[in-house]
């Protein structure tokens, strides 16, 4: 066992190896949506607001707020794809997006996260690629990067401090995309600024990440519906009842979902009835992370706090929207849940390496071989799970409409899903 670990350690620093893990990432992810390239069209957002923006204000639309926030990622990609024309622009943004989503895979296997052990790397990659339930709503599509971007900017905060400038780069890099991405940067700097976390980073980086929080905090406090309504008044609920939601919510969409699909009839219905069954599941899961969180080390602590405050943000976002109390546990927002099942899943392999194992080299072996045979049984489920798009047909709408319209005619074209448009006037060529 030993002399294996020794061996992919020394692997795993060579550039063909990096060449891998990437582009089995890629081939993965694929193959879980492959309609995603093979009939590439817009989802939602990407064609409807990021798209369409660029397609008619340029460069200017990157300043341009968006349900609360920035988002220069989905924006820039935009800007990427027009060279490639409008009938190729959902194939090179769903293609990006994939990108995006295996390059922090490859940035799990540095040196940087040595810290972890190759096992633990090795078993969270391949859970990230296998996820059962939350990456249905994050794969093949840009508009939703910022539930990813949040995953390696915290990947950034946690890892061993940057020594190359081309280490020093990834990070600056990673801390502007995913701070002009999306609101998360808002929880992110605190843990940034102070303490062990800001060990090897640089004030200027640090204040940067300020800066940035504070430029989307801005953005949410004046453009975010949603800060109108910070109380349970107008809701017809109270305390008490979004405690108990938000409870049933971790256990079903949150442990539950981390390790299998989502049965949300079945899981919604039981813990609706029974609030004993849910207090079981939540009780000693609750014990655990209070315990790793007082005793564990200072990453631990930054990932339950980031983890925490993402999640608790979005349960109160989707509070104020779903009518019935329960009800996102029977229906989507799987991305809502991207980095708490990533985190409930690392916290389980940490668990078990460090409160079981120690000192037990025959079982670590066979916990390696039980998470393995745990990983393979995932997979063969999580493969099945995703269901084509409706086939908008993308390319020939842009060939019947787009094409033989008049120059500063309006064009309508149909994108994924059902009842979403891209309006586009035509310019001249």
């Amino acid at each position: 066992m030993e002399q294996l670990t020794l061996k992919m350690e020394r692997f795993s620093a060579t550039k063909i190896f990096y060449l891998c893990v990437f582009l089995i990432s890629v081939l993965v992810m694929f193959q879980r949506k492959p309609h995603v390239l093979v009939y590439a069209n817009f989802w939602a957002e990407d064609g409807k607001i990021f798209f369409e923006q660029m397609y008619h204000e340029g460069l200017k639309s990157l300043l341009y707020p968006y349900a609360g926030y920035l988002h220069l990622v989905p924006r820039l990609v935009m800007f990427i794809t027009l060279p490639f024309g409008i009938i190729n622009a959902p194939l090179i943004s769903n293609f990006m997006s994939l990108v995006l989503r295996a390059l922090p895979m490859v940035f799990l296997f540095t040196e940087r996260f040595s810290f972890m052990g190759m096992a633990c790397r090795f078993f969270l990659w391949i859970y990230c690629l296998i996820m059962p339930q939350a990456l249905e709503e994050t794969i093949g599509n840009i508009t939703n990067i910022q539930w990813n971007l949040s995953v390696w900017l915290l990947m950034v905060i946690i890892a061993a401090p940057a020594k190359t400038t081309m280490q020093k780069l990834h990070d600056w890099l990673v801390l502007i995309l995913a701070g002009l991405s999306g609101p998360f940067i808002i929880f992110a700097f605190p843990l940034m600024i102070a303490g062990k976390p800001s060990r090897g980073k640089s004030i200027a980086f640090r204040m940067f990440a300020v800066l940035l929080g504070l430029i989307q905090l801005y953005t949410v406090l004046n453009t975010a519906q949603e800060v109108q309504n910070l109380s349970f008044y107008g809701t017809g609920r109270t305390a008490w009842e979004f405690i108990v939601w938000l409870i049933r919510i971790f256990c079903t969409r949150v442990v539950y979902s981390t390790f299998l699909p989502n049965f949300p009839s079945i899981m919604a219905y039981v813990l609706d009835k029974s609030m004993i069954l849910t207090f079981i599941v939540f009780a000693p899961l609750a014990c655990i992370t209070a315990r790793g969180f007082f005793r564990g080390t200072w990453r631990f602590r930054v990932c339950a706090l980031f983890g925490s405050a993402i999640f608790l943000s979005s349960s109160w976002r989707m509070w104020l929207s779903v009518d019935v109390p329960y009800g996102i546990t029977v229906g989507g927002g799987s991305r809502y849940f991207v980095l708490a099942n990533i985190l409930v899943f690392s916290f389980m392999i940490f668990f078990v390496r460090d409160f079981w194992l120690s000192g037990h080299e025959q079982l670590k072996e066979k916990c390696c071989t039980y998470i393995t045979i745990l990983l393979f049984v995932m997979a063969l489920v999580s493969f099945s799970l995703f269901p084509p798009f409706k086939l908008a047909p993308y390319r020939q709408s842009i060939r019947e409409l787009y094409y033989p319209a008049p120059a500063g005619s309006t064009v309508v074209i149909p994108i994924n899903p059902d009842g979403w448009e891209m309006t586009l006037i035509k310019k001249e060529k």
